[in-house]
């Protein structure tokens, strides 16, 4: 007969090394091995919610810009200083950032002004303003960032290096157009850029055009979620197969096995605990009859490993559940007591 037995392994980050790049990426060590593993569950986790917003994965901010003069297309970057910020702080910061850039220009001609604010309907808002020259704007997100969606600016509003992947996430020059629309020609465009207001034709609606006089707004779509986080991911490199998770690849939305244990919401305000006790466990079978070394992951909304700066502290209870057998029972001993329980809740009905 088979019993199933509990094991709690309880994780306080007081007492844990944390990697050289202070990721939230631990391997842990059992100096007793579990065997005979069956399923494994997340049963609480509890952290402050005191953690920066702007983070090593998430300080870089990268935008597209088009030259008409000479049908030019680089992508310029500022990198941000890795703390906590409220929105309009961090609109100061990106300001202060894009006035500092040494290099900003295609050639000799006068930088852009890009200006973002924050206003009163909690969206994030940029004037635009070329100076003297005429040039197109765009976001640009990339898989190493995600700081234009917690700003609330949608993909559709710029260009995805997912559905663009021979886009380098440098600040370089581009070679042409087609590198950023697929079957668009450099000179299909500078026929669009040609005008001072935004574009309008919908394969290049990303892009807004930067007047030399008058600034354009570009207004983001979704009111920012900057000043508080979504929630994280506790994963794992355990041998699961119950867990499936959605990817864009090759243009398709995909969804294939992950490592993913539990998503952990956050609905707790700034500098509160938040304390997610899992009362019906949500089990993953195990693929791995024994455990002595796994790793445990923390990454955030958009799939990113955090670190330290964003989690400062966590306890972590895990439940691995283990098949023993008991051998005071033989099989036919087994059997036996299976068919007397089975008699005793089943009584036979004796028809009058």
């Amino acid at each position: 007969m088979n019993n199933r037995e509990h094991h709690y392994l309880h994780l306080n980050s007081q007492h844990l090394n944390w990697a050289r790049d202070n990721s939230t990426e631990f391997t842990l060590h059992l100096e007793q091995p579990i065997k005979r593993c069956r399923r494994v569950a997340l049963k609480s986790l509890s952290l402050p919610n005191t953690g920066f917003n702007i983070g090593s994965n998430d300080k870089v901010l990268r935008w597209i810009e088009g030259y008409r003069q000479n049908n030019q297309f680089k992508v310029f970057s500022v990198t941000l200083d890795v703390g906590y910020y409220t929105a309009t702080d961090l609109c100061n910061e990106i300001n202060t950032k894009i006035l500092a850039m040494a290099q900003h220009t295609f050639a000799t001609e006068t930088a852009p002004t890009i200006t973002f604010s924050f206003n009163s309907d909690f969206h994030i808002q940029i004037a635009l303003n070329s100076g003297a020259t005429q040039k197109v704007f765009a976001p640009f997100f990339t898989g190493q960032s995600n700081l234009w969606r917690k700003l609330g600016f949608d993909k559709s509003q710029g260009i995805d290096h997912q559905s663009n992947p021979s886009l380098s996430t440098q600040t370089n020059a581009l070679a042409s157009m087609s590198d950023i629309v697929y079957g668009q020609s450099v000179k299909d465009y500078a026929a669009l850029i040609s005008g001072s207001t935004a574009l309008t034709d919908a394969q290049f609606l990303p892009f807004v055009a930067m007047p030399a006089a008058a600034s354009t707004t570009l207004v983001a779509g979704a009111p920012t979620t900057i000043e508080n986080f979504a929630g994280l991911f506790v994963s794992t490199d355990l041998s699961l197969n119950s867990s499936w998770e959605t990817h864009i690849r090759d243009g398709r939305n995909s969804v294939a096995p992950t490592h993913i244990l539990e998503w952990v919401p956050n609905n707790v305000s700034r500098f509160s605990y938040l304390n997610h006790d899992v009362n019906m466990l949500s089990y993953h079978r195990l693929y791995q009859d024994e455990i002595t070394d796994f790793k445990i992951i923390l990454k955030d909304f958009d799939g990113a490993v955090m670190n330290h700066e964003q989690i400062k502290e966590f306890n972590m209870v895990l439940v691995i559940e283990t098949e023993t057998e008991d051998p005071s029972l033989t099989d036919e001993e087994e059997q036996a007591l299976w068919s007397r329980s089975w008699a005793k809740n089943h009584p036979t009905r004796v028809l009058q």
